[in-house]
C-alpha cells in the first residue's frame, strides 16, 4: 500500500511547461467541485427569495388596488352604513364622497328630512 502511494505521489501531469502532482491536480479538482456546488446552493437560494419577494410584491400591489384615495386629500377613504347605504369617508379630511345613486337612496328613506326638500328644490 504503502508503494501505491509513492507512486501515486510521484506521478506527473504534463500541463504545459510546469509538471502538477496528481495530489494537487485531484485537490483542484475538488475545490471546483466543491465552487460548484457553493454556487448551486446560493441560486437556489436567490431564486426562492426572488420568488417570495415577488408573491409579496403582487399581495401588495394588489391590497393597493382595492384602496380608494380621497380626490381632495389623498387620504384613504374608507367605507361606513348610514341608514343602509355605504358611503365612502376620508381617514384625512373627513369629507364624505357619494357613489352613484347613493344620494338618491338616502333621500329616498328620507322623505320630510331637510335633504329630501334642498334636493327636491334643485330638481325642479
Amino acid at each position: 500500500m504503502l508503494g501505491l502511494r509513492r507512486s501515486v505521489a510521484n506521478l506527473r501531469l504534463k500541463a504545459g511547461p510546469r509538471t502538477v502532482s496528481m495530489e494537487g491536480y485531484m485537490s483542484k479538482i475538488w475545490d471546483e467541485r466543491e465552487k460548484s456546488l457553493e454556487n448551486e446552493y446560493f441560486r437556489r437560494k436567490e431564486q426562492e427569495l426572488i420568488e417570495k419577494l415577488r408573491a409579496k410584491r403582487a399581495e401588495s400591489e394588489k391590497a393597493d388596488a382595492s384602496v380608494l384615495l380621497c380626490p381632495k386629500c389623498d387620504g384613504t377613504l374608507a367605507e361606513i352604513t348610514f341608514e343602509n347605504v355605504q358611503i365612502d369617508r376620508c381617514n384625512e379630511c373627513k369629507g364624505v364622497w357619494l357613489d352613484a345613486g347613493e344620494l338618491e337612496r338616502l333621500i329616498g328613506q328620507e322623505e320630510t328630512g331637510w335633504l329630501s326638500r334642498m334636493w327636491k328644490s334643485l330638481a325642479g
